[in-house]
């Protein structure tokens, strides 16, 4: 089922969300910025000791960064949060090596990141690539060849690997008939002047053809039961793609289409199946094994193989005008290949990261399955259309797909990281417009108007470029920012968390409404006095290409707010204000604004 429910231009939707009637709004009253950021009393020594009870050591790790940078630290207070530091980076070090000696190699690597971010040493002599090696095989031994050969990969890109290892990984390959992986490998064994196995050659020299690549592919079918329609009873079917990224039966489609299998708030019938390509008059039982909403991707595992596997390759970066193929089921029809071109690149229909525009012919149901180059090189991920425009369709790039596929194997939502700040591109940096009250951005005192220059000790100045950055961590890492304050230049440590599903949903729990209006309009303002009823409020700062500024407030215009709605099921916010904008010669007039919910500037 392909997303054909989004619209060419956002504006079309804002102006039919402000026809909306029957407005209603329930706020929050508390002070937005009052949680979470560290005091300097005894009680914060206890508090702090409490966190460390919880292992919660980056946290208290992080407290104590920002009270040694915002305040003036001496005598017992001093030497309690000192003590505290060497207990909290013990606890780190001895759960790195608890971690190596349970064989849990990605917690280690990330436990590893956050010491070298807080300048400790490593206990040990193993360096990231014998880490990446070391989960690479574990993955193999697991059947999770996938995850292997990614991780081995990785492990190659940081460090020598030897060629008994490239052969190991050479031998998985290949009885996963993975052609993608087994080049890149014999590439390596070339390189290192050894001789390829002959038992590799055909399946190297073997070229994708659109038979092969079909029986890589499979449709999903979510059967939701009957559906009552002004008493009548209708089939509920949702019909989307799948490909095979392991001959084992793991296959990747879209998070939407399978949605109803794992939704906590969906409480109708669901039963997940996917047809074979080679027979689609079987229907057989698959389950959901890791999904991601934000990125719109799920990992379904059936116990069926596959002759053909694609392979994630982050490095596939397709430009305007390359030749493409779209795989999949469009309205049922199994075995559909469909041809075109990339119209554009870095299109923010996402909250995180960009799409793929392409010009492929793309139905209802073509949802969830690959796109691919010319060489048969998975490019990305079908996952939208514009029914009312042919020809605008959407793709999710393997670029940003790549560093989640191992996590989704770990069974349940895969959590992406962040830190809780919205930002716009600045002059040099990216300014943050809107902080989430608690958020790790808050916790490190940094405040609306700085500019974040570095994350992770790499310069930013697009969004985009933080959201990549991000996608190398897991959430429990410690990372260190880069941000300018006043014009003093401050650098401090951030814990990642795992990232809200709708950030927005939490800002409503937490945030008082005036607060809101930055993050969903673009509009900063002040309190004033107070009319009746009706609180009064001043612009203090409208923000460019919000939707504040296409509607034409501006500095210092007076308003009211009258009435809110909030449809998250709907995923939008639209507010109603009475307002004398200065543009308009201060003539008063009512005006509504609507907003979308997903916000592609949060980080």
């Amino acid at each position: 089922m392909a997303r054909s429910t989004i619209v060419a231009d956002r504006s079309v939707v804002t102006t039919m969300l402000i026809l909306l009637s029957a407005l209603l709004f329930s706020c929050v009253s508390a002070d937005p910025y009052n949680a979470d950021i560290p005091e300097l009393d005894e009680a914060t020594v206890v508090r702090l000791e409490q966190l460390l009870e919880q292992k919660e050591n980056l946290q208290v790790l992080q407290d104590i960064d920002t009270l040694r940078r915002t305040r003036s630290l001496s005598g017992d207070l001093k030497s309690s949060l000192d003590e505290l530091d060497t207990r909290a980076l013990n606890n780190l070090t001895e759960d790195y090596l608890s971690s190596l000696k349970a064989k849990e190699y990605s917690r280690a690597l990330t436990l590893r990141k956050s010491l070298l971010c807080l300048n400790q040493r490593v206990p040990g002599d193993l360096s990231e690539g014998d880490l990446l090696m070391s989960a690479a095989k574990k993955a193999l031994a697991e059947d999770k060849t996938t995850v292997g050969l990614m991780r081995f990969f990785e492990a190659s890109l940081v460090g020598e690997v030897g060629s008994e290892d490239i052969l190991l990984f050479g031998e998985a390959a290949l009885q996963q008939r993975n052609a993608a992986a087994l080049k890149k490998i014999a590439g390596m064994l070339e390189n290192l002047q050894l001789q390829v196995p002959d038992r590799y050659l055909p399946l190297i020299n073997s070229t994708g053809t659109a038979s092969s690549m079909l029986g890589g592919t499979v449709t999903i079918w979510v059967n939701r039961g009957i559906k009552l329609i002004s008493g009548v009873g209708y089939p509920e079917r949702v019909v989307g793609s799948g490909f095979f990224i392991d001959s084992r039966g793991y296959i990747i489609t879209n998070y939407h289409v399978i949605s109803s299998e794992v939704d906590p708030e969906y409480e109708g019938y669901s039963r997940l199946y996917v047809r074979p390509e080679d027979d689609p008059t079987v229907r057989i039982p698959a389950r959901v094994v890791g999904w991601n909403s934000v990125f719109d991707i799920a990992l379904l595992k059936t116990e069926i193989e596959s002759d053909y596997t694609f392979f994630f390759e982050e490095e596939v970066i397709p430009e305007p005008g390359d030749k493409i193929y779209a795989i999949g089921s469009p309205a049922g029809l199994e075995s559909t290949i469909t041809s075109g071109i990339v119209s554009a690149r870095d299109r923010e229909l996402l909250q995180m990261g960009d799409v793929l525009q392409v010009d492929v012919p793309i139905n209802s149901g073509n949802s969830g399955g690959p796109l691919v180059d010319e060489a048969g090189k998975l490019v990305g991920v079908v996952f939208a259309g514009i029914e009312q425009f042919e020809g605008v369709n959407f793709a999710i790039p393997s670029e940003w797909l790549t560093p989640l596929v191992p996590g989704l194997f770990q069974y349940g939502e895969y959590s992406l990281p962040w830190i809780g700040a919205m930002v716009v591109k600045a002059d040099r940096g990216l300014e943050v417009m809107y902080l989430l009250p608690g958020s790790p951005a808050h916790r490190a005192g940094i405040l609306p108007g700085d500019i974040i220059t570095h994350v992770a000790g790499r310069e930013v100045s697009l969004v985009r470029d933080v959201h990549k950055i991000l996608l190398k961590y897991s959430p429990d890492t410690m990372i260190q920012l880069q941000w300018s304050s006043d014009q003093e230049e401050q650098t401090g440590y951030i814990q990642l968390l795992p990232r809200p599903t709708l950030p927005m949903e939490v800002a409503f729990e937490r945030d008082t409404r005036e607060n809101l209006l930055v993050p969903l309009f673009g509009m900063r303002v002040e309190k004033v006095d107070k009319n009746g009823l009706e609180q009064n409020y001043i612009v203090k700062r409208v923000y460019s290409g919000f939707s504040a500024d296409e509607l034409g407030i501006s500095l210092d215009d007076p308003f009211s707010i009258r009435d809110w709605v909030v449809e998250e099921k709907e995923g939008y916010a639209a507010v109603q204000i009475r307002i004398k904008k200065r543009k308009a010669g201060f003539i008063e007039s009512v005006i509504q604004i609507a907003t979308y919910l997903e916000i592609a500037n949060f980080i």
